[in-house]
């Protein structure tokens, strides 16, 4: 990881208005979580968000927020989180920074971006037979299943800076030994039963299972949407972090409620076959900011690892 150390000027007498270090890694991966830290003797005024751009599109975004306030000799530190899209482009990347000012300063005063290299994810390809059931519920054009989407995407795009619910790594939400039928990412062709092809991609992992079989919380959170949706079944929504969210469907039992606190391990659901499915699994999903990231790269290492962060910040 490398320092950027941004320090913002007032154009009359060039005094001081901001300093602030910038830690991020120089690498990431399609489907990964880009973790950006943040810290300052005291906390920054206003808003700041950053864009992950490819050719000078952006595809994907994120705001910070305030993991420590300054106190017993340590700084103010944030973090913005950002997921990167399985779809995004391999190669040069731009992280652009965006620093919203309480004062009347010019945009172009306040910017600030870095190189990172995206390199790619091995994604399975594979194709999915439908019967005439599964077909009419995919093709068919329903108002209804619109509107389920878009309650969801406002959910899993809700950020609220002061939900920090989550410090350690997740788990699995199912035991190890089920076996995994649908992998992160994976391209996937539908075959519909009058002919018809249709791409799309799959943003979580499909576990095998026998219905009734337990589903845990993958981690410490609030329960964002507990309910049935067409395409999903019996789905479960936790919130993490701020705007980290996991998703749990084609339940058949859901044992929390909307607004309930579950610890991580807790028994939420059970698995099962309903919605949109071929068989008896969980399909257990991880979005940042609405982007969906592979799962087990937040197995692997804690979003928040306080001594990490703090390892980092001494040793730059």
């Amino acid at each position: 990881m490398k320092k950027i150390t941004a320090i913002f000027l007032l154009s009359l007498g060039m005094v001081p208005l901001f300093s602030l270090s910038i830690y991020l890694p120089d690498e990431t991966a399609q489907g990964e979580v880009l973790r950006v830290l943040l810290w300052d003797e005291e906390a920054p005024q206003g808003r700041i968000s950053c864009d992950l751009e490819v050719e000078g599109k952006s595809y994907t975004s994120g705001d910070s927020f305030t993991l420590y306030k300054r106190g017993e000799g340590n700084p103010w530190v944030g973090l913005i989180i950002l997921g990167v899209p399985s779809t995004i482009p391999t190669g040069e990347g731009r992280v652009k920074f965006d620093f919203e000012s309480p004062l009347d300063i010019p945009e172009e005063d306040l910017s600030e971006s870095r190189g990172v290299n995206i390199t790619s994810f091995n994604f399975i390809h594979e194709d999915i037979p439908l019967n005439t059931a599964m077909s009419d519920l995919r093709q068919g054009a329903d108002p209804e299943k619109a509107r389920q989407w878009r309650i969801l995407y406002g959910i899993l795009t809700t950020f609220n800076p002061e939900d920090l619910f989550l410090e350690d790594r997740f788990i699995l939400p199912v035991s190890a030994d089920l076996r995994r039928t649908s992998f992160y990412g994976d391209r996937r062709s539908f075959i519909y039963t009058d002919g018809n092809v249709s791409s799309s991609i799959h943003h979580g992992i499909d576990f095998s299972g026998i219905p009734g079989t337990s589903v845990e919380a993958a981690g410490r959170g609030r329960v964002a949407f507990s309910g049935v949706r067409i395409l999903t079944g019996e789905t479960l929504v936790i919130e993490h972090l701020p705007g980290v969210y996991s998703s749990y469907y084609h339940l058949t039992n859901r044992f929390v409620e909307e607004g309930e606190m579950v610890e991580q391990s807790q028994l939420i659901g059970t698995i099962g076959a309903t919605g949109l499915v071929t068989g008896a699994h969980l399909h257990w999903e991880v979005r940042v900011n609405g982007i969906s990231v592979a799962p087990d790269s937040l197995i692997e290492a804690s979003l928040i690892d306080k001594s990490a962060i703090f390892s980092i910040i001494e040793s730059l």
